[in-house]
């Protein structure tokens, strides 16, 4: 246990880095969905929209749920059915599309949030061991199929800087969808 512990010391603490990027994919995952789920539940007309409207559901099942839970499973659905393989944030983009709530990534953020999920999966699929998809999605970067991931400090505070920035950019859109002030500037994003 010593050695491990010395090892991770040594190595900058990759094991724990790569928890991290774990917990904030997690997190940022979790935003959009109870985002979209308040969406829901408090902008009427979001009922209304075509990709909600035609939305497949087992009715005696939906009537039996808490309104919060049918929107939960409205939003699991609508993911199921538009976002598709998108990888990063095209997930989250092509579901807050469907609300009009999508829009313009400063490039650098989408390729690091690109890299933060290929990463993540990396991590909870295969072991830390890159497979075809990462190499795929992540071709900016000198990795080779079979490499062992190690997420840095550098890393894990580069993936960490981009989810602020797109979550910020999400809820300027919020804003900016009522006409409200700004919460944070977000000019540089956009």
């Amino acid at each position: 246990m010593a050695a491990f512990a010395q090892g991770e010391i040594e190595q900058d603490f990759p094991l724990l880095h790569a928890h991290a990027v774990v917990a904030i994919w997690g997190a940022l995952e979790t935003m959009v969905e109870d985002l979209l789920v308040a969406w829901l539940m408090n902008v009427p007309e979001a009922l209304e929209i075509d990709a909600v409207m035609k939305l497949r559901i087992p009715i005696a099942r939906f009537l039996s749920m808490r309104n919060e839970d049918r929107m939960r499973f409205l939003v699991a659905e609508l993911q199921q059915t538009n976002s598709g393989k998108k990888r990063g944030v095209g997930r989250y983009e092509a579901l807050l599309g469907i609300f009009d709530l999508s829009g313009k990534i400063d490039p650098q953020v989408k390729q690091d949030l690109i890299e933060m999920h290929s990463t993540r999966n990396v991590i909870v699929h295969r072991a830390s061991i890159i497979d075809r998809e990462f190499v795929d999605a992540c071709q900016w970067l000198d990795k080779k199929q079979g490499d062992k991931i190690v997420v840095t400090h550098a890393d894990y505070h580069r993936f960490e800087e981009a989810t602020e920035k797109y979550v910020v950019c999400i809820m300027n859109r919020v804003l900016d969808h009522f006409s409200l002030l700004r919460y944070v500037d977000d000019s540089g994003l956009e």
